[in-house]
Parts: C-alpha cells; structure tokens; sequence
C-alpha cells in the first residue's frame, strides 16, 4: 500500500481483505524499499494504524489497533434466513391479492390490484424521511419498524375479527369441464 506524504490524521480507506505492507514516501514520487511493516484486513473490520518516525534517531514503527473486529460469521449463514423470508412474502403476497381480488367488487378488482402492487411507497417515504432526519442510531429506526409492525398486526387484526366475508355470484359458480 502507498500513499501521498501527510503529517498527522490521514483519510478514512477502504480496503478489500487481505495482507498488506505499508511504505514510506522518500518523497513525492519515490517509496522506500522495504516496508515498515505488515497487516492484515478482514471482512467487516475496521483499523488503525499508527506510524511513528524519528528522523533524528533513524526510527520507525509501526502499530495496527483493531477498532471494529472483524465479521465472526459466515455470510452463508443469511441463506436460511432469505429463504424463510421469501417464504412468508410468496405466502402472504398471493393469498392477500386473493383475497383482495375475491372480495373486491368487478368494477374495481383492477384497482385492488393496483393498490396491492404499489403498497411498497409507504416504506420508501419512511426510508426517506429517516434518512434526512438526522437520526443515526439504526437501533432506533429498527424500534420504530417494530412499533409500526406491531400496530399494522393490531390493525390489521380488528379487521379481520370484525369482517364478514362477502359471497358474490362470480364466487359462487363452479364450473365442470
């Protein structure tokens, strides 16, 4: 790794993971040979490294200070949960949009569906608006979806205990082949 001659803080880089081997700028345009020293980068982990030189004694050295630790799990890990997530969407998606369909009335069955395909904006306005309020404590923006869902549950709950299922004569019919 190289990088321009600075004195004090430097930037924030991203690496990808591997060893990599630090150089000192000789001057604008020329490194030193030999690196000072090594250091590994990790997936999801974050570091600081600390050079200190001495020009009059002819010392230099390094040191790496793991600031966030490295990820101790495997992404595959996350298949199972995508899997049981997709699960309850198919799940959930079909029978809603058939119920909507079923008990909407003929002249508006389109409409239902449209509604039902554009139920996403809600989230996408929430997301927007989370993101320019300021607030960034993500363990607030995952209470405050928690709270939402639970109040979708209740809602959506007293609906379903109070509804009367409507028979209409489209739904009645069977047909024989």
């Amino acid at each position: 790794m190289i990088r321009p001659v600075k004195t004090g803080m430097t930037e924030y880089y991203s690496l990808t993971p591997g060893e990599y081997e630090l150089f000192l700028p000789l001057n604008a345009i020329d490194y030193e040979e030999e690196p000072i020293g090594k250091f590994d980068v990790d997936t999801g982990g974050s570091y600081t490294v600390f050079i200190l030189q001495k020009e009059a004694r002819n010392i230099t050295a390094m040191n790496t200070l793991i600031t966030v630790s490295p990820n101790s799990i495997h992404r595959l890990w996350q298949i199972p949960q995508y899997i049981v997530m997709t699960a309850g969407e198919v799940m959930f998606s079909i029978t809603g949009l058939d119920f909507s369909y079923s008990q909407a009335p003929s002249s508006l069955k389109s409409i239902v569906q449209a509604i039902g395909f554009h139920s996403c904006y809600p989230v996408i306005f929430w997301v927007i608006f989370w993101r320019f309020s300021g607030n960034k404590r993500y363990s607030h923006e995952f209470f405050m979806y928690a709270a939402l869902m639970t109040a979708s549950m209740a809602i959506f709950g007293t609906l379903a205990y109070f509804y009367e299922y409507a028979e209409s004569e489209e739904n009645s019919k069977v047909y024989y082949h």
